[in-house]
């Protein structure tokens, strides 16, 4: 096995961040998203405006796409979701789905729950074509009599309308129970057709129907061996959104054994591409750390991952490939980060929350040359 590099402040960085000033205060922001136009960012704010932030070299430039174009565009609770195509906005509104189309100014409303006890508290796209969301749903119904509130997964497809209507249609696929245990956003991820859960130890692997796990998957084999070869503990998952591969975070609460020392912790790939599926190791972690991974960027060609050491969370990217890119370092994050990826150029945007102020966003380009090693704050 070749030398795999150890995730560490050492490393070097993609040159130094470029910051720039939210135009509004953090108290009248309602959602930051990722957007499909070059060097941009979509923001949502309390006065029911939808707007474009553009970061060109140094400046930030904003330009107002919409307003009032829904009952209430910034009501409930807002999560944010990958463009699911190159001119549509998409997020999760409490109970519904919203496609906002940049090309016509127009949008469309998805209702994804089953009753008004539901509200959605995450979303991910199982497939782009057909549209297929996965939503991770929190429901009150046992709340006041019981104190628990019940949490699972449904798949929806998401289907146009008749033409002028302002709602689509939601045609409801499967439901996932997932109990009165909340799983973190990592420990589940859907993309290329699948959905991918860890629960009770295990990688589960499902179909968009979220019917019977699939035991028999590549991704599944292959996280079965990878954690009873390794004595490993799965952190998280990220399934590719078009390409038959996935990241899986595995770590080690002890120092391994000879025998488990052939399988490092740390991030994995997964590629069932052939028929002989592998698994790359594509960076080492030291026992007791924890990796939470992050998106993958619009081209499917880096990925971001926070881990976690000491009480400390810092911020690494990772090129993939046929050969991947060695682990970047951009610096050490307090829990309040947003983070999503802007396309032409690549790069990582976070967003630094000031409560009190006007917060910064820290876009790191990864176009730029490394910069020494543990150089690059945010």
């Amino acid at each position: 096995m070749r030398e795999l590099p150890l995730l560490s402040p050492k490393l070097p960085a993609p040159g130094s961040p470029t910051r720039y000033t939210l135009p509004v205060p953090w108290s009248k922001l309602a959602l930051l998203l990722p957007m499909p136009l070059p060097g941009s960012v979509g923001m949502v704010t309390l006065d029911d405006a939808l707007w474009r932030l553009e970061l060109k070299g140094s400046e930030l430039q904003r330009a107002q796409v919409d307003k009032e174009f829904t009952s209430q565009v910034s009501g409930g609770r807002l999560h944010a979701m990958a463009p699911p195509g190159p001119e549509t906005l998409a997020w999760l509104q409490s109970r519904v789905i919203v496609l906002y189309d940049l090309e016509w100014k127009d949008a469309l409303e998805y209702w994804v729950v089953g009753d008004l006890e539901e509200v959605g508290s995450a979303a991910r796209w199982i497939s782009l074509e057909p549209r297929v969301a996965a939503i991770r749903i929190e429901d009150s119904t046992n709340y006041l009599a019981q104190d628990r509130l019940d949490y699972r997964i449904r798949s929806y497809r998401l289907e146009e309308g008749q033409k002028g209507d302002e709602e689509g249609q939601s045609v409801l696929l499967g439901t996932l129970e997932l109990g009165a245990m909340l799983p973190a956003s990592p420990a589940w991820d859907a993309g290329g057709g699948l959905l991918a859960l860890i629960r009770s130890g295990k990688l589960e692997v499902y179909g968009p129907e979220l019917g019977k796990p699939k035991p028999e998957h590549p991704l599944a084999l292959a996280a079965g061996k990878l954690l009873k070869e390794g004595g490993l503990t799965p952190h998280s998952v990220r399934l590719h959104p078009t390409r038959p591969i996935a990241l899986l975070a595995l770590g080690r609460a002890t120092p391994p054994s000879k025998k488990e020392e052939q399988t490092p912790a740390g991030v994995w790939c997964v590629d069932w591409s052939s028929k002989a599926p592998q698994s790359i190791p594509l960076v080492e972690m030291p026992p007791g750390q924890e990796v939470q991974l992050g998106a993958f960027s619009p081209a499917g060609d880096w990925v971001y991952y926070r881990a976690e050491s000491a009480m400390r969370m810092h911020l690494y990217v990772q090129q993939l490939g046929d050969t991947p890119g060695k682990p970047m370092y951009l610096g050490e994050l307090p829990s309040s980060y947003d983070i999503f990826w802007t396309r032409e150029p690549v790069a990582l945007v976070a967003l630094e929350r000031v409560p009190d102020g006007l917060s910064k966003l820290v876009r790191w380009d990864m176009a730029q040359p490394p910069a020494a090693p543990g150089k690059a704050k945010p």
